[in-house]
């Protein structure tokens, strides 16, 4: 895929696909790494599904092109 780059504001979206169904409680986060920084993406849905999605929104001094 060609490279993407992110600025400040712009929300990435994240999904993971599970072999099973999965219940989420409470609100978890997900570590990423993005420009050698580890932030921390946040849940947005999927609760009940094999399907979870985080959200991470670029700020300022984290920008970078994605691979």
């Amino acid at each position: 895929s060609a490279a993407k780059t992110y600025v400040a504001g712009d929300v990435i979206s994240i999904k993971l696909t599970f072999d099973e169904v999965v219940k989420v409680s409470g609100t978890p986060n997900l570590a990423v790494s993005i420009g050698g920084a580890t932030v921390q993406a946040t849940y947005a849905s999927g609760s009940d599904s094999k399907y979870l999605t985080f959200q991470y929104t670029v700020i300022a001094g984290m920008t970078r092109a994605s691979q």
